[in-house]
């Protein structure tokens, strides 16, 4: 298990497949105080999810 300290930025990579397991609350903004095209609201984030067509 690795925990990225608060504050940290990181962009994890793999040259391989692997799985990986992100626990964060809901509210964490996944590219921080920087907007990239990355970037995606809370909406767009949980519009695919299983919670969103309930």
């Amino acid at each position: 298990m690795w925990i990225v300290p608060k504050g940290v930025r990181h962009n994890p990579v793999a040259d391989e497949e692997c799985l990986v397991l992100l626990i964060e609350r809901k509210t964490t903004l996944h590219t921080g105080d920087v907007v990239t095209d990355k970037t995606r609201s809370i909406a767009e984030q949980l519009a695919g999810s299983p919670e969103a067509r309930d």
